[in-house]
């Protein structure tokens, strides 16, 4: 029996056509997404800004373009990055001659205008399958482009805005059936991308492939379309970090111990989330309501992309609060927030399908609850260790810090000058370029300070502070850098407090090189006469308590006999020594 032929479908009615049809509600689709689009922007350049961490990223990306690598230190392969992708995107933009502080702040900002843009098409394709295009309201590029924290790391000079977006074209291309095998490779090619933008964008891959499984057909072709894009862009990145850098994860997964669980931070990093945010978080619910309440109309898929969404935003949020979260109040939960939005959006679509106006309503009585739900918590420190950022690095402190990097720079340029600095002076540090910096407040660009042991919890991410012994004897470090990071150091407890300034920049002897104090000395810098000191010390050595002088010199040892070879100086102490018998 011959199957009857149908006719191909005509055009869609007017209410069902895309977004080049000219239907008013078409028009309406466009001047809320656009207004939501604008707003997005508008919002983020008016909250700019430049997180210290970026300026790790962006020293990589200088020594990349000057030949040395992809490397924080010459020589020294340590992956302290942990946005491969977005490190590289900064190294284009220097290579093109465009400021890593312009360039990241423009792209960032775009990436979050194209996510904006990228929910209210979903919302329309969504509305249009329901059959009442006309309807749609863009819901979730409202919310989004109404989110503070969306915005607020926009900017930052972090890959926040990029990993969003491609999170959320995955999901695009995912639930797109009219690109049949080309759509579930091009989701793998995105999804392999988000992967390289960050170690924790391969938790989408699964989700994704389950879904594709569930909805397309031949299962097996989506799969494996799917599966060898993703392996195309990851694989060969995987198998080149291992190569090079010598780790199967970042180095900065080990200095966070990302791979021990933390749940009661991490309970507490989302409860801080949804006391701003729970209007979004109620998505999940409502949406499951929806369905619900619809589970008799026939099967258009809807439930399968509101699982994809679900998954997306539970797994996600699940690995987050399985880490304890973030030092950054809401940054790790932003790339789980579109799948919240959507299925807000879907749960309000679901309920009110043909009603516009209660819609509207409803839409602006949401975004109007996410704009004056008051922030957490108030000033820049919240609870267990988390900060408000951006509060910590106002634009006047970024000028500062630059005009006091390039003062750093005419004094370390052409030496091979030696610092260590905490993750809050990384600016600094890009700026003065010295040939060898440390980070050595959580171990993020040196791998021995990472991967030592956790001995107890703290402030998340800042738990692994590197001992002076290790500054002293292995890196040997000539200075650090201000003077709240010597004491946090408890540098007085091994080597003598001998402050240095570089014009107004003070700093902390770490030991006494000769040859670079001597330079030091020649461009300006000003610092203690040690040499004089230990002469009168020497002098008056025999009316000081032999305690006193063993343990003083111990500190001057660590600090100044074992660089400079001054046997003459020296002699005072071993004799004094000898005759109380203790050397």
């Amino acid at each position: 029996m011959k199957r009857k032929r149908h006719p191909p479908p005509g055009p869609a009615p007017a209410r069902e056509r895309g977004p080049s049809g000219a239907h008013p509600g078409v028009i309406a689709w466009r001047i809320l997404s656009g207004a939501a689009v604008l707003l997005a922007v508008v919002q983020a350049v008016r909250r700019i800004w430049w997180c210290d961490d970026a300026f790790i990223s962006y020293r990589y990306a200088e020594n990349l373009n000057a030949g040395l690598g992809l490397v924080y230190n010459a020589g020294e392969r340590v992956e302290g990055y942990s946005n491969f992708l977005w490190t590289l995107w900064i190294a284009l933009g220097m290579r093109l001659g465009v400021s890593p502080e312009a360039w990241s702040a423009a792209w960032g900002i775009a990436f979050y205008a194209a996510s904006v843009a990228l929910l209210a098409w979903l919302g329309w394709r969504e509305a249009r399958g329901h059959g009442s295009a006309w309807l749609a309201v863009p819901l979730a590029a409202w919310l989004a482009a109404a989110h503070r924290d969306l915005s607020v790391f926009a900017t930052s000079g972090l890959e926040t805005a990029l990993f969003v977006f491609l999170a959320l074209l995955a999901y695009g291309l995912a639930i797109e059936p009219g690109l049949a095998g080309r759509g579930a490779a091009a989701c793998g090619l995105v999804a392999g991308l988000a992967a390289l933008t960050r170690p924790e964008g391969a938790l989408f891959a699964p989700v994704l492939a389950g879904y594709l499984a569930w909805t397309r057909r031949p299962r097996w072709r989506a799969i494996a379309a799917f599966a060898l894009a993703f392996a195309m862009v990851f694989l060969p990145f995987l198998l080149w970090r291992i190569a090079y850098y010598g780790d199967f994860l970042p180095n900065t997964f080990y200095a966070k111990s990302a791979w021990l669980p933390w749940w009661s931070q991490g309970w507490i990093y989302l409860r801080l989330y949804a006391k701003q945010y729970g209007v979004i978080l109620a998505g999940l619910p409502l949406a499951a309501v929806a369905l619900w309440v619809r589970r008799r109309s026939p099967d258009d898929g809807r439930a399968a992309r509101l699982a994809l969404a679900a998954g997306l935003g539970l797994v996600y949020t699940l690995y987050i609060v399985r880490i304890g979260g973030d030092f950054m109040y809401a940054r790790m939960l932003l790339p789980a927030t579109p799948f919240f939005l959507i299925l807000l959006e879907r749960g309000v679509l679901g309920l009110l399908p043909s009603r516009p106006r209660v819609q509207l309503a409803v839409a602006a009585a949401l975004v109007v609850a996410l704009l004056v739900t008051p922030y957490p918590f108030k000033g820049k420190d919240g609870p267990s260790g988390i900060a408000n950022e951006p509060l910590f690095y106002p634009a006047d402190d970024l000028a500062t810090q630059k005009k006091q990097g390039l003062t750093l720079r005419r004094y370390f340029e052409g030496e091979p000058v030696r610092v260590a600095f905490s993750a809050a002076q990384a600016r600094l540090v890009y700026y003065a370029r010295p040939a060898v910096a440390i980070e050595c407040a959580t171990g993020l660009t040196d791998r021995w300070i990472a991967h030592q042991p956790l001995t107890r919890r703290g402030r998340i991410g800042h738990e692994k502070p590197a001992p002076v012994s290790y500054l002293l004897f292995k890196r040997h470090v000539d200075f650090t850098l201000g003077y709240a990071h010597a004491d946090a150091l408890h540098l007085g407890d091994y080597v003598p407090w001998a402050r240095i300034w570089f014009d107004d920049v003070p700093g902390n002897l770490v030991h006494w090189d000769p040859s670079i104090l001597a330079e030091m000395a020649r461009r300006g810098a000003r610092f203690p006469d040690l040499p004089h000191y230990l002469d009168g010390y020497g002098a008056a050595i025999d009316s000081i308590p032999v305690a006193q002088v063993r343990a003083d010199f111990e500190r001057f040892r660590r600090f100044y006999f074992d660089y400079a070879g001054d046997s003459l100086r020296q002699a005072p102490f071993v004799a004094r020594l000898e005759q109380a018998g203790e050397k």
